[in-house]
């Protein structure tokens, strides 16, 4: 009696299918959660007005909720060391060159 393999793996790779697609099925149901109600990063609102006496430049300064970014925004330091390390960053960075 010759006993082929043909049969064996034929059932093997059917019910190896059937298992996958029925796991497909079979699980728990995923309901995304509710988003957090807050209107801000901290517990209750920062003061708009801030300001440290004791170090140079400590002048007070004003936050603005909402107020959009500059492109460039170290330049608002007025510090030419800055200015030039982020200039020549970005001149020296290939991903920017290849871009």
């Amino acid at each position: 009696m010759i006993i082929t393999r043909r049969p064996r793996l034929a059932r093997f790779f059917a019910i190896s299918v059937l298992l996958l697609t029925t796991g497909c099925a079979v699980g728990p149901k995923f309901r995304k959660p509710a988003p957090p109600q807050v209107d801000g990063y901290t517990a209750t609102p920062l003061s708009t007005t801030s300001s440290t006496s004791n170090v140079s430049g400590g002048e007070a300064q004003h936050f603005i909720e909402g107020r959009d970014i500059p492109e460039e925004w170290w330049t608002l330091f007025h510090s030419k060391p800055l200015n030039d390390l982020i200039e020549r960053s970005l001149k020296a960075n290939p991903n920017l060159k290849a871009a």
